[in-house]
């Protein structure tokens, strides 16, 4: 079954798409650790998935590079 960039979950650009949200998770919970206080958690993960949408609409406009 397709998904957002209608390619099936086996092709490349979601398994990017997937490596590159864990990435962003770890490195927000290495920079931030627990007795680090952050003031709005919300916006710090928010950064992180603005970063990862910019990503996803770029593969979006670019060919497909899967057969």
């Amino acid at each position: 079954m397709p998904g957002d960039l209608e390619l099936p979950p086996s092709s490349l650009r979601p398994r990017l798409i997937a490596a590159a949200g864990a990435a962003a998770l770890s490195a927000l919970s290495d920079f931030y650790d627990e007795e680090q206080i952050v003031s709005d958690p919300i916006a710090v993960l928010d950064d992180a998935l603005t970063f990862l949408r910019g990503g996803i609409a770029a593969l979006r406009d670019q060919p497909r590079i899967d057969p």
